[in-house]
């Protein structure tokens, strides 16, 4: 790890399930943190309430020193994504897509019909069936 970032770890905190650690700016860490020292060119993106470094950063590495809660996880994981020009997209419920090439392959494996447009791109609504699949050239 040290190769791709400096820090070092001083200890871990294990925390019950009704104790999480907030974060400045909102959300949390859950169960579980780490109490980072830093090193030379390491960046702290976010820190617990109490001061601690939560989210580092040197270059493309980014390193959590905890455990999110899930939607500062999901948030997290969008803006490295965004940084890094790669495409995502909300998946609903029960919808796997398959991209290859020019053409765009979504799988319903749910029992209830599921509006899909969005990941088309198009604007346009488009429903998909219960165990059924949708291609489109994109």
């Amino acid at each position: 790890m040290q190769s791709l970032i400096d820090i070092a770890v001083r200890r871990i905190e294990t925390r019950r399930a009704f104790s999480p650690i907030p974060l400045e700016g909102g959300g949390e860490f859950q169960g579980w943190r780490e109490f980072i020292i830093a090193g030379e060119g390491v960046e702290v993106v976010q820190k617990t309430e109490d001061g601690t470094p939560a989210i580092l950063r040197n270059g493309p590495v980014t390193y959590v020193a905890g455990r999110l809660d899930s939607d500062s996880l999901d948030q997290l994981f969008r803006a490295e994504m965004d940084q890094a020009g790669i495409e995502w997209f909300d998946m609903p419920q029960d919808i796997r897509m398959r991209c290859n090439g020019d053409f765009r392959v979504v799988f319903n494996y749910g029992k209830s019909e599921v509006e899909v447009g969005h990941l088309f791109g198009t604007g346009e609504k488009i429903q998909i069936q219960p165990a059924d699949a949708i291609v489109r050239k994109v």
